[in-house]
């Protein structure tokens, strides 16, 4: 399918608008009345969640043919991830324990946008798109200028970064984090900004396009480093701290453990499985820029290669012309000399 060649959206921007809708309405079962043996065993499906990752699921398979088998699984899998993170129990262990609320946040923030980035999920959808679809609504929005010239912005790399790393701190403020575990709409609103700073950092740092059409590697990897040191400070204090600073989630055990153990296992969970992943994606990066930098010295290397066999053959074709007018001169001195012989042999005969 061809699709017109005035519609210049980034190629993020399908993935992480159809993630946005399926992570756009978060249920919560935050009723304190639950004790903690039922919270292992509630799965909360929420309706428009679970028809949404269905529809997400549907239009990528029916475009499976743009992925290949590794994609495909990264994909699925961080689908999985952030649909698990918001439907399993562990929805409802995150709002009694920081320490989960914290595996939740790391599934939506970080794991499941870092694999699906990496699935490059872009080529996928816009092919399993339904004809109808695609055309009287991706199309209509794709030319907007305001809509192409917002996502720009939030797909460059240090603004991503930026964003991300604001999404992490701000979300664990106290006061905040105590709104949002009383308040259903509030905690939704954080979840989806979270999930939209996840998508728009990891398909930035991992955007298939090679710099001019993408972002430097050099960025991205100044980017991702940013973001490490963030995450490195915070989940160090966080896991080393003396003190209960969410008190929010109950003075009592929570899930087993005592507040302070709780919160600092919370932040060893942000410290260790987050760092760990970004120093995977500067590594992914970093491969990236390697495989191209051998790109572009293949390229060189062959265009050099080409001027001088180039320069080679016009010296040897030189030689052989001067080969053939040589041939050609030595031809026509005979000639001539032999029609002076004739001649002359011609003129002694006769006389």
């Amino acid at each position: 399918m061809i699709y017109p060649k005035t519609i210049r959206f980034p190629a993020q921007t399908i993935a992480a608008a159809a993630l946005w809708c399926v992570t756009g309405v978060v249920a919560f079962a935050d009723s304190a009345s639950e004790d903690s043996a039922a919270i292992w065993h509630t799965w909360n499906f929420t309706p428009f969640i679970s028809v949404m990752t269905v529809f997400v699921l549907w239009i990528y398979l029916r475009g499976r043919s743009k992925a290949g088998i590794g994609q495909r699984v990264l994909f699925l899998a961080g689908t999985a991830i952030m649909f698990l993170a918001l439907q399993s129990p562990l929805d409802g262990l995150a709002d009694v324990s920081f320490a989960a609320h914290q595996i939740q946040h790391i599934s939506i923030h970080a794991f499941g946008p870092m694999l699906i980035a990496l699935s490059a999920p872009a080529g996928a959808m816009l092919a399993g798109m339904p004809a109808s679809l695609l055309r009287g609504i991706y199309v209509p929005i794709a030319r907007v200028g305001a809509i192409r010239g917002l996502f720009s912005v939030l797909s460059r790399p240090i603004v991503a970064s930026v964003h991300f790393s604001i999404a992490l701190v701000f979300w664990l403020i106290p006061s905040i984090q105590a709104r949002a575990l009383g308040d259903s709409a509030f905690h939704d609103l954080m979840h989806f900004s979270m999930m939209a700073a996840g998508l728009f950092f990891w398909f930035s740092m991992f955007d298939p396009r090679s710099p001019p059409t993408g972002s430097r590697y050099s960025v991205r990897v100044f980017a991702l480093l940013g973001s490490l040191l963030v995450n490195v400070g915070f989940g160090a204090w966080l896991a080393m701290k003396s003190t209960i600073v969410w008190p929010a989630y109950g003075t009592g055990l929570r899930l087993g453990m005592t507040p302070l153990f709780d919160e600092r296992l919370g932040g060893t969970i942000q410290y260790v499985p987050g760092n760990m992943m970004m120093a995977i994606g500067v590594i992914i990066v970093i491969a990236a820029w390697y495989r191209r930098e051998r790109r572009t010295e293949g390229w060189q290397r062959r265009a050099i290669e080409r001027q001088a066999s180039a320069r080679v053959g016009v010296r040897e074709l030189r030689q052989r012309n001067r080969r053939v007018v040589a041939s050609l001169l030595a031809v026509g001195a005979f000639m001539f000399t032999a029609a002076i012989v004739v001649g002359f042999l011609d003129h002694m005969r006769i006389h």
